[in-house]
C-alpha cells in the first residue's frame, strides 16, 4: 500500500471527520496510487477478454449494473463507440459485460450476473475487494461460477469515510449504520476508465482498433462519429501499445488535475459546504444539479448522506414538483458551460431572479462562461481541458479516456465531505 493510502486508511480508521474535502482528497490520491499498482491485474484482465473480442466477429462489449458508472461509460469523450448498455447485455449475441456491483444492491447484482453467466457471457466485474468477495462467495454458494475476471476500485473498506453523526438527518438511501459520503462512485469511474484502457490497448497488440469518440465539444467531432459508423474496428492496423501506458497515462492526468483542484479550489469547495448549512440554517434548501454523465443518473447513492439531493431530473431541466425559493442554494456541477438559455429551460436565468445562490463547478477553458458568472456566485474551477480526453494512442487521431467523470465526483463528494466536517465540529460543541 502506497504512503497515500496508508494515511488516508489511518485518517478512517480513526474517524477524522475534521479533514472533511482534504480527506476526501487524500482518500482518491491513495486510491489512484492503488488502482496504479493494478495495473498489471486490470491488463491481465483487459488481455483476456480482448482475445474473443478480437477473435469472434458477433462478440459485442457492454456495460451493465451501476447506472452512473454506465452513463459515464457510454457514448462520451475517449470512450469506445461500440460499448452498449445494459440491453445489449441481454441480447444473445456473445458478449462481454463490465459489471459495476454496489453492496446496496448486491442480490439483485449477484442474480443478473448469474444469469448472464449461464447465458455464457464474460463476465468482468468492478467493485472494492469487499463486495468483489461477497458476490463471489455468493455466486459458488448457488451453484455458480466466479466471474471471469474483477477489478478493484479500492474504494474506502466500508464504502464510505464517515461514520453518521447521532440524529443526522440524511438521505433515504443511507441506512443508520452506514459509513457517509460515498467513495464507490470516484473509484468506480477511475478503475473502469483503466480496465476500458487497457482493453483498446490490448486489442491494438492484437492488430485492431476498436472507433473511439472525440468529445462533441469538439467542432467537427459528430461529423468524425457519423463518417466511421458502427464499425467494430479501423480497418487500418494500429500501432501496439504496450501494456499499462495507458491506464498510467489517465492515472497520471487525473493526479494533475485533482492537484490543481486541490490547490486552487479547496476554499472554494469548502465554502459551498458552508453555504449548505447557511441556507439549511435558515429554513432553506440545498440542491445539486448534477449536469454530468454519470451523476446525472446516479443520486441518491449508497452512502449518500443527503445534503445535496439532486435537483434535476434530466440533463437539462429541474425535477418536476420541485420549487426553488429565494435563499435556496444549488451546487450545479457541469462540464464547461452555464446552464443558461433556452437548453436548460433558463435554468440561471430564473435562479438568479429568484434570489437562489448559485456555485458553478465547471471547467474553464470556456472563458466566456466563466466570465458569465456573477458577482456573488461561486467558483469551483475543475481545471480539465479542452476536449477532455487525455491518454495518446500512437497513430490515431485522438486521445482517449476522460479525467471529468473523476473531477466531477470528487468535487459533489468533497463538498459533502466539508459539510460533515461542519456538523461534526457543531455535534462536538
Amino acid at each position: 500500500m502506497s504512503a497515500r493510502a496508508r494515511h488516508a486508511t489511518a485518517a478512517q480508521e480513526k474517524n477524522v471527520s475534521a479533514e472533511g474535502a482534504e480527506l476526501y482528497y487524500r482518500w482518491l490520491l491513495g486510491c489512484l496510487d492503488a488502482i496504479e499498482a493494478d495495473v498489471p491485474r486490470i491488463v491481465e484482465s483487459a488481455e483476456a477478454a480482448a482475445k474473443p473480442y478480437v477473435e469472434q466477429e458477433a462478440m459485442e462489449i457492454c456495460a451493465c449494473g451501476d447506472r452512473g458508472v454506465m452513463g459515464e461509460l457510454l457514448g462520451r469523450s475517449g470512450g469506445m463507440l461500440r460499448l452498449q448498455g445494459a440491453r445489449a447485455a441481454d441480447a444473445p449475441a456473445p458478449c462481454l459485460v463490465l459489471f459495476t456491483l454496489a453492496d446496496d444492491r448486491l442480490d439483485a447484482d449477484v442474480q443478473k450476473a448469474a444469469k448472464l453467466k449461464a447465458a455464457g457471457k464474460i463476465v468482468i466485474a468492478i467493485a472494492r475487494s469487499q463486495v468483489l468477495e461477497r458476490a463471489s462467495q455468493r455466486l459458488e454458494a448457488d451453484g455458480e461460477a466466479r466471474f471471469d475476471s474483477t477489478a478493484d476500485n479500492h474504494a474506502a473498506e466500508h464504502g464510505g469515510l464517515f461514520r453518521p453523526l447521532p440524529a443526522q438527518p440524511q438521505s433515504k438511501a443511507v441506512a443508520e449504520d452506514q459509513w457517509l459520503v460515498p467513495t464507490d462512485p470516484t473509484a468506480n469511474v477511475a478503475a473502469a476508465w483503466v480496465w476500458v484502457g487497457e482493453f483498446v490497448a490490448a486489442c491494438t497488440r492484437l492488430g485492431k482498433m476498436p472507433p473511439m469518440y472525440q468529445g462533441y465539444a469538439v467542432p467537427g467531432a459528430k461529423e468524425r462519429t457519423v463518417r466511421i459508423g458502427r464499425v467494430k474496428f479501423h480497418s487500418q492496423a494500429p500501432q501496439p501499445v504496450p501494456p499499462g501506458r495507458v491506464g498510467r497515462e489517465f492515472l497520471l492526468a487525473v493526479r494533475k488535475d485533482m492537484a490543481a483542484v486541490h490547490a486552487a479550489e479547496l476554499g472554494n469547495i469548502r465554502r459551498a459546504a458552508e453555504m449548505v448549512l447557511e441556507a439549511r440554517d435558515v429554513g432553506k434548501r440545498s440542491w445539486v444539479f448534477a449536469h454530468n454523465h454519470a451523476l446525472v443518473r446516479q443520486l441518491p447513492c449508497a452512502h449518500d448522506p443527503g445534503y445535496f439531493p439532486q435537483l434535476n431530473g434530466d440533463w437539462f431541466s429541474v425535477r418536476e414538483g420541485v420549487e426553488l425559493a429565494p435563499g435556496d442554494f444549488v451546487l450545479c456541477v457541469g462540464f464547461s458551460s452555464l446552464y443558461r438559455g433556452e437548453k436548460f429551460g433558463f435554468f440561471a436565468e430564473r435562479a438568479r431572479e429568484l434570489g437562489v445562490r448559485l456555485a458553478w463547478s465547471i471547467t474553464d477553458y470556456n472563458q466566456e462562461e466563466v466570465l458569465a458568472i456573477q458577482p456573488g456566485e461561486l467558483f469551483i474551477n475543475q481545471h480539465w481541458g479542452y476536449g477532455d480526453a487525455v491518454a495518446p494512442i500512437p497513430g490515431y487521431d485522438v486521445k482517449i479516456l476522460p479525467t471529468s467523470g473523476v473531477i466531477a465526483q470528487a468535487v459533489l463528494w468533497m463538498a459533502s465531505a466539508e459539510v460533515h466536517n461542519i456538523l461534526s465540529a457543531r455535534a462536538a460543541r
